[in-house]
């Protein structure tokens, strides 16, 4: 199963004068960024994927409903919360989610070696794997990247404003079932998710890794 956050408000890219602020639907090399991070999900063998709306919402939803001409059923859960953590929207997911999930971002482009790589692996029965980038100096934007601190293959702190970086965050795999008490103590009192909007019908049997 993949998990795809695109609730998000889209700032810095409104802040760039472009006149729409919805990031996924943006055109890179000839190709939207969500077309992009869906093709992803097929290269890691998801069989599914939950993609977390709230900004713009109907909006993406529809234009993903008619331009996404790959393989995979889509489930939208929709956030109404969206200007809160994105916490909150990877819980919007939690209903739909098996034994394994790949979580990514709607507006980050991702190899397909990395995405091999998170297809092969399967993380711990009590934790989760957090693939990083070490390459900070390829990092366009620092101050708005997820920072990690990593100690000896784990992660010491993670979050945007910590002081002593080691990695970059593009995406994850993860097991749910340990993660969900901690994220749902963290949002706790917050905000709640409804239940997702629209599933779309399974496509014909075919074979693939979770």
């Amino acid at each position: 199963m993949g998990v795809v956050l695109a609730a998000g408000f889209g700032s810095r890219l409104a802040a760039e004068g472009d006149a729409s602020s919805t990031k996924p639907l943006l055109v890179v090399g000839n190709r939207p960024l969500f077309d992009r991070t869906l093709h992803s999900l097929e290269v890691a063998g998801c069989r599914a994927v939950v993609i977390v709306v709230g900004h713009e919402a109907e909006l993406l939803q529809r234009r993903i409903e008619v331009d996404y001409t790959g393989p995979l059923p889509l489930i939208f859960a929709h956030n109404p919360d969206y200007q809160l953590s994105n916490g909150l929207s990877v819980l919007c997911a939690a209903p739909h989610v098996g034994d394994e999930f790949v979580l990514t971002m709607a507006d980050h482009v991702l190899g397909d070696e990395l995405m091999r790589l998170a297809r092969d692996h399967h993380p711990p029965p009590d934790g989760a794997t957090l693939c990083v980038d070490y390459k900070l100096d390829t990092i366009f934007d620092m101050d708005d990247a997820t920072k990690v601190l990593a100690n000896h293959g784990f992660i010491g702190a993670i979050g945007k404003e910590i002081p002593t970086t080691t990695a970059s965050t593009p995406a994850s795999s993860s097991a749910p079932a340990p993660c969900w008490t901690p994220l749902r103590k963290s949002v706790s009192g917050r905000a709640t998710c409804p239940s997702p909007t629209v599933s779309r019908p399974s496509p014909p049997t075919r074979r693939c890794q979770s």
